[in-house]
């Protein structure tokens, strides 16, 4: 009779580690195997997967979940509810089969036959979501960030590639070093997983600055209790007021609206992270670059306009811009007015990066920049870039003339549609230019700028 008791309460004992002790699943070191199930449950309570499939999440899912999955999807997106659909198919009268395919979530067999019941492949269900993105309007084709280090790369199939390398590319698929595992059938719960990762990345973000989040939409008083009283209370190129940080890692400023609330950032602090992307970023991740300018990488999404700054030595990410798309009918002050503004945050732009790198600030010299203000309205009336002034007169020669004594000296000069950050990291991606900013030869500098037909001409001078 003991040995009977015995083996029952041992049986009792393995049941109970059963339930109480999770199971674990295979460590691939993913961001699934982390947050996945509290990404499943909100995929719950947003109602992009039923009670029902939430329940059975481990199991695999077959095309008519996978159709309830993005038709859901399609409505959190778009705010709109999928109309009706005419298609009618022979294996399945289900509505979400025949709105996934009217709609371009998904595509079949044929016309007539559906297959509801056959599993969802890794890949097809990457397709199926970037074919959700594009049905809801949320794809960009000329904004694009691959990541494409799976081991198992090549064992992806030609037409889901693109999918597959998109959404890893923004970490809507996790960036395994491993292997991908694209023809393995993926469950309810990795599905919706990704369903909710595809609406986070369509939602406003927050950018964490020093371990501290913000983002657009933030109000003034969040701000101010996150990082304090400004180093200087400025202005915005749209005439609005901007709020301007000198942090031990770089230069920090937030534009506000008529609401106090933020619709612009820069900053290029050496410790921020956005979506997928932080300071530590390699520009390698962005070898599908959308413009020939080499120095800068445009995303865009829903609600924001964002600029992301290399730094041409290290080649890695140095700075960030983010404008809500709010602002898109602003007019830039593109006149003379905003002359002293551009000066002002160029200026201490570079100041706060010689920061980063251990470097002193610049003195700036009123003199010399009042040198440097008259040759950028040469350049304005000759329409051109160029280091001399009127006559040929050289740089050295036109300081020696006004007095300025000088040891050694250089200069930057620049033409721009944009703003401060873009002439920073322009001047930043020349080697001579770069040099000047981070020397630690030079002591001081001068700086200039003038405004003419929507062109900014920068010239600022370098010496000791």
């Amino acid at each position: 009779m003991g040995g009977f008791l015995k083996r029952i309460l041992s049986c009792l004992i393995v049941i109970l580690m059963f339930y109480v002790c999770p199971v674990c699943a295979e460590s691939k070191g993913g961001e699934f195997y982390l947050h996945g199930e509290e990404k499943i449950e909100t995929s719950k309570e947003l109602g992009i997967i039923t009670k029902d499939m939430y329940k059975r999440r481990e199991d695999n899912l077959n095309r008519e979940e996978a159709s309830v999955i993005l038709c859901n999807l399609y409505t959190h997106l778009t705010g709109k509810k999928p109309g009706k659909a005419e298609i009618v198919f022979r294996d399945t009268d289900k509505k979400e089969p025949r709105l996934a395919y009217s709609l371009e979530l998904m595509d079949g067999p044929s016309e007539t036959i559906f297959g509801p019941n056959s599993p969802v492949t890794k890949e097809e269900f990457a397709w199926y979501i970037l074919k959700t993105m594009k049905a809801s309007g949320m794809y960009d084709e000329n904004v694009k960030s691959y990541y494409d280090g799976f081991a198992d790369k090549d064992s992806i199939s030609a037409g889901y590639n693109e999918a597959v390398f998109y959404l890893a590319g923004y970490d809507i698929i996790d960036r395994y070093e491993t292997n991908f595992e694209p023809k393995k059938a993926v469950t309810i719960g990795e599905a919706a997983y990704i369903a909710v990762k595809t609406s986070e990345f369509f939602s406003p973000k927050p950018i964490e600055i020093n371990k501290k989040e913000i983002g657009i939409g933030t109000e003034k008083d969040v701000l101010l209790s996150k990082f304090g009283k400004p180093d200087k209370i400025s202005q915005s190129v749209y005439g609005s007021e901007k709020y301007v940080y000198f942090l031990d890692t770089g230069y920090f400023s937030a534009s506000l609206d008529s609401e106090d609330k933020i619709e612009e950032i820069f900053t290029n602090s050496s410790d921020f992270k956005y979506y997928a992307v932080d300071s530590e970023t390699d520009i390698s991740d962005f070898k599908y670059m959308n413009s020939d300018i080499t120095y800068k990488y445009t995303m865009k999404d829903n609600y924001t306009f964002t600029n992301l700054y290399f730094d041409s030595v290290d080649l890695k990410v140095d700075g960030i811009y983010i404008k809500s798309n709010d602002m898109k009918n602003y007019v830039l002050r593109m006149d003379e007015s905003y002359s002293p503004i551009i000066k002002d945050e160029l200026t201490d732009i570079i100041n706060c990066s010689r920061r980063k790198y251990g470097l002193a600030d610049y003195v700036l010299s009123p003199q010399a920049s009042g040198l440097e203000d008259k040759q950028c309205g040469y350049m304005s009336m000759k329409a051109m870039l160029t280091h001399n002034y009127v006559a040929n007169t050289s740089l050295a020669r036109r300081f020696s003339e006004n007095g300025i004594n000088f040891v050694k000296i250089s200069q930057n000069i620049a033409c721009s549609t944009a703003g401060a950050a873009d002439i920073f990291y322009y001047w930043s991606g020349v080697p001579g230019m770069r040099g000047n900013i981070y020397s630690d030869e030079y002591i001081n500098m001068g700086a200039g700028c003038v405004i003419n037909k929507n062109l900014i001409y920068c010239a600022y001078v370098f010496y000791s």
